[in-house]
């Protein structure tokens, strides 16, 4: 009985780690959709909008990507969490 339950525990314990290491990809995916299309985004008003109303979309366009990387720094420096 003993047994059975410490591999019950075991293979749950397994499972999480399997779902966070399938949502970590997940993520660093999807960061990465985000961040190229920031960029794309920021490049394309750049180029065919007017002078000062295309540098501000691509000022809009890049706050979140760069605000991101921002925060990953301080939360790297900090630790984490």
């Amino acid at each position: 009985m003993s047994e059975a339950f410490t591999t019950d525990e075991s293979r749950r314990r397994d499972q999480l780690v399997d779902a966070e290491i399938s949502e970590s990809r997940n993520g660093r995916r999807n960061a990465f959709l985000i961040m190229g299309g920031s960029l794309i985004a920021a490049l394309t008003s750049v180029l065919t909008l007017q002078n000062g109303i295309g540098v501000t979309a691509a000022g809009i366009f890049l706050a979140v990507p760069v605000a991101t990387v921002i925060r990953d720094f301080i939360r790297g420096r900090n630790g984490g969490g």
